[in-house]
């Protein structure tokens, strides 16, 4: 079962949080540093064509033009994508095994 907690969806059997726009947000930072961070993470939102609204479609669109940002947002954006991936695959897993039982 995935429930839905104050912002985030979480795989119960797991304990995976869903990656959010402020995952993204925290990856950017973490590789370019808290200096202009706002004015980055703006710049990204709007090359993504999408506002802070948090999404898994949003997201996604974030993750796409943060790897054009060179070899190291491709990297966060690779890392984002395998976050995004998992929690989909476990979730779906998870739903699968409980409407089996």
């Amino acid at each position: 079962m995935i429930s839905q907690g104050a912002d985030r969806r979480v795989v119960a059997a797991y304990g995976l949080e869903e990656p959010t726009l402020a995952d993204a947000q925290a990856a950017l930072q973490r590789v370019h540093g808290a200096v202009g961070i706002a004015a980055r993470w703006a710049e990204m939102l709007a090359r993504a064509g999408v506002s802070d609204q948090d999404d898994p479609h949003s997201l996604r669109r974030v993750v796409d033009a943060l790897a054009s940002e060179g070899p190291v947002g491709a990297l966060c954006a690779a890392a984002l994508r395998i976050r995004i991936t998992s929690f989909d695959q476990l979730s779906a897993v998870n739903n699968t095994l409980r409407s089996a039982s």
